[in-house]
Order: structure tokens, then sequence, then C-alpha cells
């Protein structure tokens, strides 16, 4: 588009040519490329497009003979051609005019002095929302722009654009942080034939909706990857103190504060806290003595009971929301503090801070979020850890417990399996407490017979028998035969197993006793032994004739006096040589 002062040929236009990257822009502004220049020219030359023209039409119209000796002929077709000029020059004045208001961006133009040349209707609005300015042709724009830093970043631009230079820049502007706007601002410098910069055509584009989700955007990546840094030091180990540690450092990391610290208890009523855990910068040492029980002043109570009361959390420091403590910035240089109550399951609240002591900080909204979050993943962490610990301390003291009683113990789980044993258990059965562990009782190590000698399947085992009724097993009599280190052998039992039911009425565990009753066992098949022997000795004993003479001689002897004589030859006579009378 060629552009004219006076009549100039001052440079030609290319708005195509601008470096505008937001392809909604270029989309806006296309339509305007055979306008803008016109309105530049326009503006910059005034009325001088008429003259220029009238002078190019007295030049180029002499009359038909050649000599240009009619000047009222000459004067007529000048009429002419001014009216018609001017005709055209007002028809594209109003279609440029219209063009650029209907544009959606913001475009204008200034010259060497940075005042107004035109402007669409856009780029009035934008500025009477920003700065309260009803803007004019012929005025500077930077005296509308109220704003020091936006005036010094707009002059700084324009130098550049008049210095030759073609530019994008992205700049915030607006007077309330609340109400400012985000702009693509494309500088291009208008030339004339010479090279020298007459002005500046400017195209906008608010991209502050775009920004504020690409900020969106950061800030949720950021609040995911600095959960996921605290989630794997969470989750790395099982020792609660460790666990702690490794919380802390990931958010130094996160915050890039100067300390971390868990205090216990959140209990304004208690009459001491201490601190479990302090992680700090090597240049800001620790503040509070670890471990240690402190009391409660009443400067930190204050503190503990705003956080209990806070449903997030609370800003310590000038101009936020608590004052700071005393003792915190006269000893240990604490400018800044940001703290959240902390909830497990298993205790009291916690108190999880941060304190920056480098410099004042402000507390984002951010940060109070992902504090928060990462304080009710830690309480959880708190609940399983101590859960696990009481879990840890409980299954010690239920093994020691176990080892100390002086029956075979065998635990068995919901599916049967062995979950522990305990000495007596191993040495009955022969095997050690690593092949007991995880046994089903439908594994080949079990072999258990009935008294009759007959095996017991495994769905009679008593682990299983108890798993599947729910009930009680008592005085289960029965054979195992066990490998041990001296070989094979048999070992007789007397076999209790009962349930352990859980909160839902199932099976939670089966303990399974074992008595070894095999010296019983002996000492009755001897007795039966013996039994058996003696019975068949008094049949030998009953039968034998010496038996049967003695019976003879004590019924003899039990005869009454009168009859002597009788009983003396009755008892003389032998039962072989006795004849019946005749």
């Amino acid at each position: 588009m060629p552009l004219t002062v006076g009549t100039e040929l001052v440079g030609v236009l290319r708005i195509d040519e601008l470096p505008v990257v937001n392809r909604d822009v270029c989309d806006d502004v296309q339509p305007l490329l055979p306008f803008l220049g016109v309105a530049l020219q326009n503006a910059v030359s005034g009325g001088a497009n008429g003259t220029r023209s009238l002078d190019e039409a007295s030049r180029a119209d002499p009359d038909r003979n050649g000599n240009g000796s009619c000047p009222r002929k000459r004067e007529t077709v000048l009429e002419q051609a001014r009216e018609e000029l001017e005709r055209r020059v007002a028809e594209r004045r109003a279609e440029v005019s219209c063009a650029l208001d209907e544009a959606s961006s913001p475009v204008f133009s200034l010259d060497r002095e940075y005042r107004y040349v035109a402007f669409n209707r856009c780029h009035a609005l934008a500025m009477r929302a920003l700065y309260g300015a009803e803007i004019e042709v012929g005025r500077s724009l930077l005296d509308y722009m109220t704003v020091d830093r936006d005036r010094e970043t707009a002059r700084m631009n324009l130098d550049r654009a008049l210095a030759g230079e073609k530019l994008l820049e992205s700049a915030p502007s607006g007077e309330e942080p609340g109400f400012r706007r985000h702009y693509e601002v494309s500088h291009e410098p208008v030339l004339a034939r010479d090279g020298s910069v007459l002005g500046v055509a400017v195209f906008a584009a608010d991209v502050t909706e775009r920004r504020r989700a690409e900020a969106n955007r950061l800030a949720h990546l950021r609040f995911f990857e600095s959960l996921d840094l605290v989630n794997r030091a969470l989750q790395g180990t099982s020792d609660l103190e460790q666990m702690m540690s490794d919380v802390l450092d990931a958010v130094l990391e996160v915050f890039g504060c100067d300390r971390a610290w868990l205090v216990y208890p959140c209990d304004p009523a208690s009459a001491t806290y201490r601190v479990p855990m302090e992680r700090t910068r090597p240049e800001y040492p620790g503040a509070l003595a670890r471990g240690l029980e402190l009391p409660v002043d009443p400067e930190t109570a204050r503190v503990l009971e705003a956080v209990r009361a806070s449903n997030g959390p609370v800003t310590f420091g000038p101009g936020l929301q608590q004052p700071l403590p005393a003792v915190l910035s006269e000893r240990f240089r604490v400018q800044s503090q940001i703290a959240v109550a902390v909830y497990p399951k298993v205790s009291l609240p916690w108190v999880f801070g941060l304190h920056q002591c480098s410099f004042r900080r402000t507390w984002t909204p951010d940060d109070g979020r992902l504090l928060q979050e990462i304080g009710r993943r830690l309480g959880d962490a708190l609940t399983s850890l101590r859960t696990y610990r009481d879990l840890e301390g409980s299954e010690k003291r239920y093994r020691t417990l176990i080892q100390r009683i002086q029956a075979a113990v065998v635990v068995h789980g919901p599916d049967a399996q062995v979950v522990a044993s305990n000495q007596k258990a191993q040495e009955l059965l022969g095997l050690s407490e690593d092949q007991l562990l995880g046994k089903a009782v439908t594994d080949r190590v079990w072999q258990f017979f009935r008294a009759d000698g007959s095996v017991v399947p495994p769905e009679e085992f008593p682990a299983y028998r108890v798993c599947v009724t729910r009930q009680p097993l008592k005085d289960l009599v029965a054979r195992i035969h066990r490998c041990g280190k001296n070989g094979t052998s048999d070992v007789w039992v007397l076999v209790n197993a009962d349930p352990v039911l859980g909160r839902d009425g199932e099976v939670s565990q089966v303990i399974v006793t074992f008595s070894d009753i095999t010296e019983l066992k002996r000492a009755e098949g001897r007795l039966h032994r013996e039994a058996e022997r003696g019975s068949l000795l008094l049949d030998l004993f009953l039968r034998s004739p010496q038996l049967s003479e003695a019976k003879s001689t004590t019924a003899c002897s039990s005869l009454p006096s009168g009859s002597r004589a009788a009983r003396s030859a009755s008892c003389t006579a032998s039962p072989r040589t006795r004849r019946p009378s005749a």
C-alpha cells in the first residue's frame, strides 16, 4: 500500500509483514490491510492529497491542440477532478473508519511525537477501561497512560519502532491489578522513500485469557509435580522418622523456603509441645529444639489456637493474617510463616509449617492450597505409619506370647495358610519356621491319620474345618507323619482349633494348638498289651489241673464236722480213682 504526504510518495506499508504471531489477530487484521495505509496516508497528509491530485490532473490535461491555451476549459476539468477526488477520499475514509471500528483488536497509528494519527473504536474502549482516558487524534498516547511502568514500557517499544525496528512485545496494561490486561503488541515503522521513519502503526491483541489459562495450566502442573515429589517421599519408607524427614526435605525444595517443621500437639490447652522433625537450609539453622518437651507460653498458645481454629493455612508476618511471634523474628530471623493443622486419625492434631527467613514473603493462594494438600496427605501417612507401628508392636507381643506358650501353636490366615508358629510347633511338626510359613492345608507336608489308621483328607484338617464352619474344634486325636532331621517318625497329638472373627463376622485367623500325647498313647498301648497278656494268663490258669484239685480241696475243707469221715474219704480220693457207689 503506497503512502503519500503532499506530493511525495513516502513509503509502502505492508501490514502482512507485521510480526504478529497470534493467528487470531492476523485473521482479524487481514481485512484491514487495504484500508490502514489509506488511513495513515490521509491522516499524515491532511488535505494535500487533493492538491497533489489536482496538480497531476493539471499537468495531464492540456487542450486538444496541445498548446494548453484554454484556461476556462482547464479550470472546468480541474474542478471536476477536484470534486471526483474529494468524493473518492470521503468514501475511502468512511470505508477505512468502518473497517477499523469493526475490528475486534485495538489498531492505531502514531507520529514521531507519539501523537495519535488514527485509531479504531476497540482501542478507544481499551484505553477507557484501562486508564479512564477519552483519547483524541493529535494527543500523545503517553499522556493518557497513568501507570508509570506501562508508560515507560510503551515509550521504549515505540522508540525502537521509530528507530526502524519491527517488534512484537507482550506486556500487562492497566491501573488496578485485578483489571490489568495482557496484550501482544506489534509495532511497524512507517518509512518514507528515503528510509526515514514517519510514524508507527500499532496492532494489539488481548491475550489476557490465554495468559491466564497458561498460568493456570502451569500452576496445576507445578501442583501435581510437587505432590508427586511428596508422594514418593511418603511411600519411600515405613520408618516414621525417616518418612517425616524425607517429606520436609521435599517441601523445602517445592516451596523454596528456609525451614519446614512439624509440631505436636496442636493443642493450645496442652502444657507442653515438642518438635518431632525439622529440616532447614544450612544458612538458617534449626529454630526449634527437636524432641524436647517445651512449655506452651501465651504466644505459642495464640499461634496454636489460630491454626487449630482455621479451616486452611494461616499466614504470619507483616501485612498477613496474624502477627509473627516476636521470638521467631528476633532470635531466628523469620520474616514470614505459614502453618496448617494436620489431623491424623490416631492422635491429636499436628502443626505443619514453613519459615521464610531470606525475605519477607507473601504467601500466595497456590502456596496455601499446596501446603494444605501436602498436610492432608501427611496426616494420612502419619495415620498409616502409626497404625503400622502399633501393629508391629502388637505382633511382637503376640509372637512373644505364642513363643512362651508350652503347647505347639500354629496360626492360619483366613485362607487357611500358615502365618505364624512357635518353636514348640516347629519341633513337633519337624519343620522350620520358614518351611511352615505360607503352607496351605492341601500341602503334602501335612499327613494326618485317624486313630484307626485311616488317612484324614485335607477338607477335614482342623484349620480348614474351622475356616468353613467358623466353629471351634475340640480334642481331636490324630497321628501325624513327619519328616525330621533323624528321618521319618510319627507323633500322636491332641488338636484344638479356635476361630478369630473380624468385625464383619468372617474368620480372620484360626489358632490351632497341638499337644503331644505320644507318650500317653505309648503308655496306653503298653497298658492295653499288659491287660491282654494278663487276661490270657488268667484264662490259662483257670483251665489248669492244679487249679481244679485246689478247688476240690477247698470244697472238702468246707464240709461240717459230723461228716468228717465222709469228708476224709472224699477228700483223699483222687478224681481219677473215684468210683460211683453200687
